[in-house]
């Protein structure tokens, strides 16, 4: 019995953490609202929804129509948190429609605007594989190197040490 109370004790506090993280976060949005001028409630979650629409389409692998949510998105919304991120999934929209030339451009565009950002060392990573799709080892060689150098110690550099061997 004190075995169950313990499991049950636990699955409660595991859901009050999740509550917690969600409410922390919403408060997040809320505060950075409120310092760009900006603080309903219906914008910051009008901002939420159309990324997280936006990243639905993509996963659905309907590239087109995320690709243009993402845009709408970055065009009404392009000092947000999730600028880089929604600049980095147009680039793997042209990456899964194998337009490998448009998707290096927008990589690029990523890891120049972004350059601190969460998703520049993929961006890079993707641009070198875009190159290397396209026959182009040199440039893809030099993108890798360029990575390796600026994120030494991310998850990407450790993959692009490995592509420029093959």
């Amino acid at each position: 019995e004190f075995e169950n109370k313990l499991k049950e004790t636990a699955q409660i506090l595991e859901e009050l953490q999740k509550r917690m993280a969600s409410v922390e976060q919403v408060t997040a949005l809320l505060r950075q609202g409120k310092e760009q001028g900006t603080g309903s409630v219906a914008e910051t979650t009008s901002f939420e929804d159309a990324y997280k629409d936006a990243y639905e389409i993509f996963q659905k692998g309907e590239y087109k129509a995320a690709r243009e949510k993402f845009q709408k998105y970055l065009e009404t919304h392009p000092g947000s948190k999730y600028a880089d991120n929604a600049l980095y999934w147009i680039g793997e929209s042209y990456y899964n429609e194998k337009s490998y030339e448009k998707a290096i451009v927008v990589y690029d565009d990523v890891a120049k605007k972004y350059p601190d950002g969460g998703k520049a060392s993929a961006a890079l990573l993707k641009q070198g594989m875009a190159f290397s799709s396209l026959g182009d080892k040199k440039s893809a060689n030099a993108i890798f190197k360029k990575l390796v150098e600026r994120y030494p110690k991310s998850e990407q550099a450790e993959a692009a040490k490995k592509k420029m061997k093959d």
